[in-house]
């Protein structure tokens, strides 16, 4: 039996397609256990004050509690690639080998608290004095998703 050149295309071609879609199935499935939340804690002025969580799905939490520009319960979405390019960056950073609290000598000063579990192990850490560069890279990388994501209002009115 001779195949014809455009039954053999069609059948590479739909081949191809299923492994690439099972490819970004694998791929979206790769952090599912992880987890990172950033929260801003109070000062005696105006801080911004917040819990923001992504999942390894993607899903975005945030919940803004005082002087932020959304109050209340807020979801949005990361894009697969954007997901696992983030928890990529913050597996790299080898967070469990930082210390848990970078104090300060000051009350007033707001803290950054970052939660981060990876399905196995969970760490915490409490910034408010000097710490390690790699703490801000992240800070910033989270803070830019509660920015640049469109968020869904999930507050009743």
């Amino acid at each position: 039996m001779i195949v014809s050149p455009i039954k053999l295309l069609l059948s590479l071609l739909f081949l191809s397609c299923i492994v690439s879609c099972n490819s970004v199935k694998c791929k979206s499935k790769r952090y599912l256990n992880h987890s990172i939340s950033i929260e801003k804690t109070a000062c005696f002025g105006t801080c911004p004050q917040y819990i923001m969580t992504i999942n390894g799905a993607g899903e975005m939490q945030f919940n803004g509690k005082k002087f932020t520009k959304m109050d209340g319960n807020w979801k949005a979405q990361l894009e697969v690639k954007e997901k696992n390019q983030l928890f990529g960056e913050i597996e790299q950073a080898q967070l469990s080998k930082l210390a848990d609290e970078y104090p300060t000598n000051y009350s007033d000063l707001p803290s950054t608290i970052l939660t981060y579990s990876n399905g196995k192990i969970i760490k915490t850490i409490r910034i408010e004095g000097t710490h390690p560069a790699i703490l801000d890279e992240i800070i910033t990388k989270l803070e830019s998703k509660i920015e640049n994501a469109q968020w869904i209002n999930l507050n009743t009115h």
